[in-house]
């Protein structure tokens, strides 16, 4: 699947983490890609990268 894909999905930054992480995080890569700093769910994104540690 493409990111054009996810974005046709999620016309909104408003995927919740909780409900559809896939989705979420498709998202979230499109808002950054983009430069939509200000609706990316920042304190979400920091959440999962802390985890990446």
């Amino acid at each position: 699947m493409h990111s054009s894909d996810h974005r046709a999905k999620a016309p909104s930054a408003s995927v919740a983490r909780d409900t559809d992480f896939h989705e979420w995080a498709f998202r979230q890569a499109d808002l950054l890609r983009t430069r939509q700093f200000d609706i990316l769910d920042v304190d979400s994104l920091i959440e999962e990268v802390e985890d990446l540690g």
